[in-house]
Protein backbone atom coordinates (compact mmCIF):
# COMPACT_ATOMS: atom_id res chain seq x y z
CA UNK A 1 0.00 0.00 0.00
CA UNK A 2 1.35 3.41 -0.98
CA UNK A 3 1.55 6.17 1.60
CA UNK A 4 1.60 9.48 -0.21
CA UNK A 5 4.05 12.17 0.81
CA UNK A 6 2.98 15.69 1.78
CA UNK A 7 3.21 17.02 -1.80
CA UNK A 8 1.58 13.96 -3.40
CA UNK A 9 -1.95 12.75 -3.87
CA UNK A 10 -3.48 9.33 -4.58
CA UNK A 11 -5.46 9.17 -7.82
CA UNK A 12 -7.70 6.06 -7.94
CA UNK A 13 -6.98 4.07 -11.07
CA UNK A 14 -3.32 5.02 -11.18
CA UNK A 15 -2.30 2.82 -8.28
CA UNK A 16 0.47 5.19 -7.24
CA UNK A 17 0.97 8.52 -5.54
CA UNK A 18 1.55 11.38 -7.96
CA UNK A 19 2.69 14.99 -7.51
CA UNK A 20 -0.30 17.14 -6.50
CA UNK A 21 -0.05 19.29 -9.63
CA UNK A 22 0.10 16.37 -12.08
CA UNK A 23 -3.65 15.74 -12.37
CA UNK A 24 -5.54 18.96 -11.87
CA UNK A 25 -8.90 19.87 -13.35
CA UNK A 26 -9.32 23.01 -15.46
CA UNK A 27 -10.66 26.11 -13.74
CA UNK A 28 -14.45 26.34 -13.98
CA UNK A 29 -14.93 22.57 -14.35
CA UNK A 30 -17.58 20.56 -12.54
CA UNK A 31 -16.88 17.07 -11.17
CA UNK A 32 -19.25 14.19 -11.97
CA UNK A 33 -19.00 10.72 -10.39
CA UNK A 34 -20.42 7.96 -12.59
CA UNK A 35 -21.33 4.56 -11.18
CA UNK A 36 -21.36 1.62 -13.57
CA UNK A 37 -24.52 1.29 -15.69
CA UNK A 38 -26.07 4.49 -14.31
CA UNK A 39 -26.42 7.85 -16.02
CA UNK A 40 -25.09 10.97 -14.33
CA UNK A 41 -26.29 14.38 -15.48
CA UNK A 42 -24.61 17.76 -15.70
CA UNK A 43 -25.26 20.84 -17.88
CA UNK A 44 -28.29 19.03 -19.40
CA UNK A 45 -26.14 16.16 -20.72
CA UNK A 46 -26.31 12.57 -19.45
CA UNK A 47 -23.15 10.46 -19.16
CA UNK A 48 -22.73 6.71 -18.63
CA UNK A 49 -19.62 4.53 -18.57
CA UNK A 50 -19.61 2.06 -21.48
CA UNK A 51 -16.08 0.67 -21.22
CA UNK A 52 -13.11 0.97 -18.86
CA UNK A 53 -9.66 0.36 -20.35
CA UNK A 54 -7.17 -1.41 -18.09
CA UNK A 55 -3.39 -1.40 -18.35
CA UNK A 56 -2.19 -3.65 -15.56
CA UNK A 57 -3.60 -2.13 -12.39
CA UNK A 58 -4.05 1.30 -13.98
CA UNK A 59 -7.08 2.74 -15.76
CA UNK A 60 -5.78 5.13 -18.44
CA UNK A 61 -9.03 5.70 -20.37
CA UNK A 62 -12.80 5.24 -20.43
CA UNK A 63 -15.49 5.24 -23.11
CA UNK A 64 -18.64 7.20 -22.25
CA UNK A 65 -22.12 7.18 -23.73
CA UNK A 66 -23.41 10.77 -23.89
CA UNK A 67 -27.02 11.88 -24.40
CA UNK A 68 -27.42 15.54 -25.32
CA UNK A 69 -30.22 17.85 -24.19
CA UNK A 70 -31.95 17.24 -27.54
CA UNK A 71 -31.86 13.44 -27.04
CA UNK A 72 -29.02 12.84 -29.51
CA UNK A 73 -26.60 10.09 -28.49
CA UNK A 74 -22.86 9.85 -29.07
CA UNK A 75 -19.77 8.29 -27.51
CA UNK A 76 -16.79 10.06 -25.99
CA UNK A 77 -13.38 8.61 -25.19
CA UNK A 78 -11.60 10.25 -22.25
CA UNK A 79 -8.10 9.60 -21.00
CA UNK A 80 -5.87 11.19 -18.40
CA UNK A 81 -3.75 12.75 -21.15
CA UNK A 82 -6.47 13.90 -23.55
CA UNK A 83 -9.87 15.44 -23.05
CA UNK A 84 -12.69 15.34 -25.58
CA UNK A 85 -15.23 17.88 -26.81
CA UNK A 86 -18.93 17.46 -27.42
CA UNK A 87 -20.85 20.55 -28.52
CA UNK A 88 -19.75 23.28 -26.09
CA UNK A 89 -18.45 20.86 -23.42
CA UNK A 90 -14.91 19.72 -22.70
CA UNK A 91 -14.72 16.39 -20.84
CA UNK A 92 -11.76 14.76 -19.14
CA UNK A 93 -10.98 11.76 -16.94
CA UNK A 94 -9.93 12.52 -13.37
CA UNK A 95 -10.01 9.16 -11.59
CA UNK A 96 -11.42 5.67 -12.01
CA UNK A 97 -11.93 2.39 -10.19
CA UNK A 98 -13.67 -0.82 -11.25
CA UNK A 99 -17.00 0.48 -9.91
CA UNK A 100 -16.93 4.22 -10.58
CA UNK A 101 -15.40 6.88 -12.78
CA UNK A 102 -14.89 10.57 -11.96
CA UNK A 103 -14.88 12.95 -14.90
CA UNK A 104 -14.62 16.72 -15.11
CA UNK A 105 -16.88 18.69 -17.42
CA UNK A 106 -16.39 22.30 -18.48
CA UNK A 107 -18.40 24.63 -20.71
CA UNK A 108 -16.20 26.26 -23.36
Amino acid sequence: MDVCRENETCIPGLGRCVPENRYTIPSGSKILRLNNNEFGEIFGYKFRVEFIQYRGHEIPAVLLSVVGPDGSETEAACSRDMETRIDDLEIGLYSATESSVVIWVKKV
